[in-house]
């Protein structure tokens, strides 16, 4: 594959670290790792892989878990983590219900506030954007001030 594009330096200081990995049995490394590597963008790192694979020089398996190793040259890079395994949860609060956060979305509309989804655990409130937690702080405020309990303990 080298041979086929010898002016694009990028192609080649790719295809040579693939292969060192392979060599050393290291782990396979993410699409935007190797992007940021070769000074590219992972669409053309994509592309990229495929075209080593349609030469034969590269092979890629996948576990159902998001693991993922190459073949380069006869020799494999090891397992990547996956998405499953290979990250762990944070310790935190527990997520707040749905039900509480659409108590404190309709208390904070009832007060002429403007609230709109801005994705996921996020609100547009008056313009700004705000989680979850500040939304329900924002209600929590307002209910105690009028005298009222929270929704939830802070």
């Amino acid at each position: 594959m080298d041979q086929q594009h010898p002016q694009d330096p990028a192609a080649a200081k790719l295809t040579a670290h693939l292969r060192e990995l392979a060599r050393t049995g290291a782990p396979c490394l993410s699409v935007g790792r190797l992007a940021d590597l070769v000074d590219r963008g992972e669409t053309w790192v994509e592309r990229h892989l495929k075209k080593l694979q349609d030469a034969g020089v590269l092979v890629i398996e996948r576990r159902a878990n998001g693991g993922r190793r190459m073949r380069v040259d006869g020799a494999w890079t090891d397992w990547t983590g996956g998405w499953k395994s290979g990250r762990k949860k944070k310790a935190g609060p527990p997520p707040i219900p749905n039900a509480t956060v659409e108590k404190a979305r309709r208390h904070l509309m009832s007060r002429d506030h403007v609230i709109v989804g801005a994705g996921p655990g996020a609100f547009n409130v008056n313009g700004k954007v705000r989680t979850t937690e500040e939304l329900l702080a924002m209600a929590n405020r307002s209910l105690q001030a009028m005298g009222r309990p929270p929704l939830v303990s802070p």
